[in-house]
Formats: C-alpha cells, sequence, structure tokens
C-alpha cells in the first residue's frame, strides 16, 4: 500500500492514532493491553493497532520508518 499523511499523537501516557483512520483502513486489532493513568483507581483495556511510521523532514525526506503500536481514539493536533 501507498503512505499517507496521518496524525499521530504521542502524549504522556499512550499513542493515539485516530479513530476513522483506525476504521476506515479496517486495521485488525494487535493485542489487548490495560492502561493505568495516574490518579485513577482502575487500570482500562484497550486494543493497540500496529502500523509503521517515519517523520516528515523539512527538507522533503523522511526519517526511516518504524512499527508503532497505538490505540484508537480522538487526537487533539
Amino acid at each position: 500500500s501507498q503512505p499517507f499523511t496521518a496524525y499521530l499523537d504521542s502524549g504522556a501516557s499512550d499513542t493515539v492514532l485516530d479513530n476513522g483512520l483506525v476504521s476506515s483502513l479496517r486495521l485488525p486489532a494487535a493485542r489487548k493491553v490495560a492502561l493505568s493513568v495516574l490518579g485513577r483507581e482502575d487500570a482500562s483495556f484497550h486494543e493497540t493497532f500496529a502500523v509503521e511510521a517515519a517523520l516528515a523532514l523539512p527538507d522533503g525526506t523522511t526519517s526511516p520508518w518504524v512499527r508503532v503500536e497505538a490505540l484508537a481514539g480522538p487526537v487533539f493536533p
């Protein structure tokens, strides 16, 4: 498949791909993980999705591609 631009939100507690992207690509879940957030009593369980990502560099090239497992959810650019 061809590469395309997508927003990957990498925050303090997890890395997230947009729900719409995961749904439209029909990505299969890679695994189920527990997420424990500081200040919350219980862990929550989520599926992760494996993708390959690279950074678009200012000179028009890209960084090396790396495999990333991310949760699906809202992203905030």
